[in-house]
């Protein structure tokens, strides 16, 4: 079973359209219900992260109190639901961004609107200036972790290894190669030597002496 459901603004008669299927999850101990998607997209709408800017904007301006949830039709299979959702979207002024079903598509006014809406931002150099900040973070923060990780992993290795057997490994030049040849997991290695771990299938890091001058 099927079921088409819409949130309508009482206000402006306009309404986002959706579609659900109740059924029961592994996780979950009762069956999942239509008011459990309603109250999915009232978490999301009180938080300001809903997925839909136009619906979002709307619950902003004219308060929780204006919409309301109903359910509209129930069908039995997904052709049909696919079908009524993408009816109602065409036939009706509504929110949704995109026609109805799984296999939707942008609507040319929405593309249009998206395409304004890009050309718009990109004049703003406020706009530019914060994109370029976000991109060059990001890339920052990359180059960064990218030579942590080269530290990290580089192939010497200046630590002591004992194996389950009691033999002392302490001239490892290529950490990769070693754990290949031993059927060992790098990463746990160097979790062994971070104090994360203790031991990795019976090997154990040997703590070397202190050297006196």
């Amino acid at each position: 079973m099927f079921v088409l459901y819409e949130i309508r603004n009482v206000v402006t008669n306009r309404a986002y359209f959706g579609q659900v299927e109740p059924h029961s999850r592994p996780d979950r101990k009762r069956k999942r219900t239509v008011k459990d998607r309603w109250n999915e997209h009232k978490k999301k709408l009180r938080l300001g992260t809903h997925s839909n800017p136009y619906l979002q904007n709307s619950w902003n301006k004219h308060g929780e109190d204006i919409f309301v949830f109903s359910v509209i039709k129930e069908v039995e299979t997904r052709i049909l639901i696919d079908k009524l959702e993408d009816d109602y979207i065409k036939n009706n002024e509504c929110y949704n961004l995109r026609s109805g079903g799984k296999t939707f598509t942008f609507d040319d006014k929405t593309i249009e609107k998206l395409r304004e809406a890009t050309r718009t931002n990109w004049t703003n150099q406020e706009y530019r200036n914060s994109v370029a900040k976000g991109v060059k973070k990001f890339w920052d923060v990359d180059t960064v972790r990218r030579k942590e990780v080269a530290s990290r992993f580089s192939k010497t290795f200046n630590h002591t290894l004992q194996s389950p057997s009691g033999k002392l490994h302490d001239q490892i030049t290529n950490l990769r190669s070693f754990c290949r040849k031993h059927g060992l997991n790098k990463t746990c290695i160097y979790r062994l030597v971070t104090g994360k771990q203790i031991q990795h299938k019976g090997w154990k890091l040997q703590q070397r002496e202190p050297q006196n001058d």
